[in-house]
């Protein structure tokens, strides 16, 4: 037999069986991340429909590569394949926004173990689908436990980290409402100065700067305030002048 064909026996089927075994790491691999996906929109699904139930504004919602801003794009950027969160903008700065903020953080956790809850039954079966229910239940309830862990990455704080932030610092949540009273003012301010009623200008300035001294606020949002409260000052200045 000549030695190409003894080459071309030896090599074929071991080529084939590679490529076999890499195919099916390829499919247990995607299998796996289709998964986790699946998982972490649970995740995020639970925090979007709450937050939007306590009346949040919706800035950015994204699952995997998946984001949505004021469309639905793609994001393959650095670990976003692996990532999701939904940044909303508080609302209503009043005495129960502790308890909505409480919700809409302990949601996703949340959301996690009611899906668990409800692949349990499944996941009691000895079937293919009681298997990959298996997989998921377990799934689903370590993503809960873990984002529940109190931790920070870089500027992103874990559900439970922000639960207890939430619940015991009690200066740090007041700033929060501070800075969310000084975004809700914004165009009410720009509505005043646009009248000219530079008296109500000065009297809503100097409303959240009074607010702003018992509380940790961005220097830079303090400065812009006193910025403007002097401008209201010298606009109310000019007019008393130019009525005498």
């Amino acid at each position: 037999m000549p030695l190409i064909n003894v080459a071309t026996l030896l090599v074929k089927p071991a080529a084939t069986t590679v490529f076999k075994d890499v195919a099916s790491l390829v499919a247990v691999w995607l299998a796996f991340y289709a998964a986790y996906v699946l998982l972490v929109a649970v995740h995020e699904s639970g925090h979007l429909v709450v937050g939007i139930a306590c009346g949040f504004r919706v800035k950015e919602f994204r699952v995997s590569c998946l984001r949505w801003q004021t469309r639905w794009d793609l994001d393959w950027r650095g670990m976003n394949v692996l990532s999701g969160w939904v940044n909303m903008q508080l609302t209503r700065p009043d005495d129960m926004m502790r308890l909505r903020h409480l919700l809409f953080v302990t949601a996703g956790p949340l959301a996690n173990l009611v899906f668990a809850a409800l692949l349990y039954p499944i996941a009691a079966r000895q079937s293919t689908l009681g298997g990959i229910a298996k997989y998921l239940f377990v799934g689903s309830t370590l993503l809960a436990v873990a984002s529940l862990i109190p931790i920070k990455a870089r500027k992103l704080k874990s559900d439970g980290l922000q639960i207890l932030s939430t619940l015991f610092d009690r200066k740090g949540f007041e700033t929060l409402r501070f800075h969310i009273r000084c975004h809700e003012a914004a165009p009410i301010l720009q509505e005043l100065r646009d009248r000219g009623d530079w008296a109500g200008v000065k009297e809503l300035t100097e409303r959240l700067l009074a607010l702003s001294a018992s509380i940790r606020a961005k220097q830079e949002v303090v400065q812009r305030l006193n910025t403007i409260l002097l401008f209201a000052n010298g606009r109310l200045a000019e007019t008393a002048t130019a009525a005498k």
